[in-house]
């Protein structure tokens, strides 16, 4: 049974089955370390906090940088430190000695043996905890793309038997993309951050390949994430909101016989909850402007309109003005009084004289096939999804509205919009 360990983070965890998998290598990927630190760090803050004890391999920064910024993001590090739950493995400091000593740029590359050996002292200690190496591109970055998997492939060996939970800081755009792609081959998940947005790109398990979340911090700079969209919404259907607003700042939904959304092709009814739901998170506000009707039994918008006789319910009649003669009571349109230029009954054959005093006229009446005439059809649906036939009185109304991007939705949209993905 998967042992899952919780991020931290309430909306992340939620998507995540309940936590990032034991064992598992988990890329955290950005552009520089400032992006990626805050994640990272409160990561690591999390994980301390549920008992779990780390080692920090530093290869970008020292270890006095990397205790530095982990406390002024108000993490007790003294604590964990003194009862020796995270350690520190300084390889930065050392290459600068060596680089001070030896003024050779060349003596800064790092040799995954000598890593590896150095990891493997701690990691009986570290056992059921979590390793961070910060970061990969740097372990990587004069390797081709084959001795790039064989290290990351290594560094997922050592992880499965001690049950650890693998945190690489990666910086793609550092890397060869063959090396990227050797490297990211042998991750179980992967993390992007950008400027004030975290997408995950993959966790193995997890089917929430490529959603978005927003990085805030509150006036104590603690981190948070919010999930840029409502977790019901489709990415396609995202993306498809997205094309619409591309054009128009406006949507209107219009019902006929089935409901259609100007400017998409996309299902109405699952374009109209997908902005629901974006109307719930503030990112389009909506305004009523007319109603439709849907299926009572099902609630499905699509069905077929039918004007049936109210007598014989025959589909098939015609329209058009109509005359009354009192006399007989005959009703029968218009053409069939005419008779060489006069009216007259085609029933009792008497001549028409006066409107008002032998007979009276009907504006708009209907005949059915069968010879049944009425002043109004009956109005008849058939649900295309269930197949159950409905009348107008039996039918659901809904109001329906227009959208429109709130201040709020035009930022959130422009920046899952800039989202690029890395391979």
């Amino acid at each position: 049974m998967a042992n899952y360990v919780p991020t931290g983070f309430y909306e992340l965890d939620s998507r995540l089955n309940g936590g990032l998998i034991k064992a598992s290598c988990i890329g955290i990927c950005g552009e520089h370390a400032a992006q990626i630190y805050p994640f990272l760090f409160s990561l690591i803050q999390n994980f301390l906090k549920a008992g779990l004890r780390g080692l920090y391999v530093c290869l970008d920064s020292s270890a006095d940088d990397v205790k530095f910024h982990m406390k002024s993001m108000g993490i007790n590090l003294e604590h964990y430190e003194s009862d020796f739950s995270i350690f520190y493995l300084d390889f930065f400091t050392e290459s600068q000695k060596v680089l001070i000593e030896q003024a050779k740029i060349g003596v800064l590359e790092y040799e995954p043996e000598e890593t590896f050996r150095a990891i493997a002292q701690f990691l009986d200690w570290i056992k059921e905890g979590f390793l961070v190496i910060d970061s990969i591109s740097t372990l990587t970055l004069n390797m081709d793309p084959r001795k790039a998997y064989e290290l990351t492939r290594a560094l997922k060996l050592l992880t499965r038997p001690f049950n650890l939970i693998t945190l690489g800081v990666m910086y793609p755009s550092l890397l060869d993309p063959k090396v990227f792609s050797a490297v990211c081959s042998n991750a179980d998940g992967q993390f992007i951050i950008d400027k004030e947005t975290l997408r995950i790109g993959y966790v193995l398990g997890a089917q929430v390949n490529g959603e978005i979340f927003i990085l805030t911090k509150d006036h104590q700079g603690r981190l948070s994430l919010k999930p840029a969209l409502p977790r019901e919404i489709s990415g396609d259907m995202m993306l498809e909101v997205l094309n619409i607003f591309a054009k128009t700042n406006s949507v209107s939904v219009n019902p006929t016989l089935t409901l259609e959304v100007s400017l998409s092709s996309a299902d109405p009814q699952d374009l109209i909850f997908t902005m629901e739901k974006l109307r719930e998170a503030e990112v389009l506000n909506s305004r009523a402007h007319c109603s439709s009707i849907s299926c009572p039994h099902c609630g499905s918008y699509k069905a077929y309109f039918h004007l049936k006789c109210p007598q014989c319910e025959s589909l098939l009649f015609e329209k058009g003005e109509a005359i009354e003669h009192f006399s007989c009571g005959h009703v029968d349109f218009q053409r069939n009084f005419e008779r060489d230029g006069e009216l007259e009954c085609p029933k009792c054959r008497k001549k028409l004289r006066l409107v008002g005093v032998d007979y009276r006229k009907i504006y708009s009446i209907y005949r059915c096939a069968n010879g049944h005439m009425f002043s109004s059809p009956m109005i008849k649906f058939s649900c295309i999804k269930c197949q159950r036939a409905f009348n107008l009185e039996e039918a659901y109304l809904t109001p329906q509205h227009t959208y429109e991007l709130t201040d709020h939705g035009r930022s959130q949209l422009h920046k899952i919009k800039s989202q690029k993905p890395l391979l």
